[in-house]
């Protein structure tokens, strides 16, 4: 990415790192898509997220909601820390790059979760009534977004 700031390198991401199970690895391993593990029984499903299998601790999280159907949000990286995004309702089209490569991924609602590193750079789009939970493993720092991307 033009203009990214010195990052330390991490380790791309293989299957069995959150203890869910891989769907897909993106961005020469610096995503990778999970299907959550729902239990349904006959009162409804259960979708449960353990934090421990987490390859990072969540310091923060955050809904992004009420988006005009359409409406782009993101577009950008960040320079250090882990992000979780996980489509709670509705549908979120996400967009990613990192060093050449690209990816696209559609999160519905309770059936998958996207796990982006550091230097990734995403935009998300939204669907009618999509609602987004982000899992971060660093505190918000407006200064540590990336605009630009390759």
């Amino acid at each position: 990415m033009t203009g990214m700031p010195t990052e330390t390198a991490s380790p791309p991401i293989s299957p069995g790192d959150c203890g869910l199970s891989v769907q897909r690895i993106l961005c020469d391993g610096q995503a990778c898509l999970y299907r959550l593990q729902g239990i349904v029984d006959p009162r409804g499903e259960l979708v449960p997220l353990d934090f421990g299998a987490l390859p990072f601790v969540p310091r923060r999280a955050f809904l992004v909601q009420d988006v005009p159907p359409g409406q782009v949000r993101g577009g950008h990286a960040h320079a250090h820390g882990q992000q979780l995004l996980v489509c709670i309702a509705g549908k979120v089209d996400v967009e990613l790059r990192h060093r050449g490569q690209s990816g696209h991924v559609a999160l519905h609602a309770g059936s998958e979760a996207l796990l982006v590193k550091a230097g990734v750079w995403a935009r998300q789009a939204y669907g009618v009534g999509a609602v987004l939970l982000v899992l971060a493993s660093d505190a918000y720092d407006p200064d540590a977004y990336v605009h630009e991307h390759d």
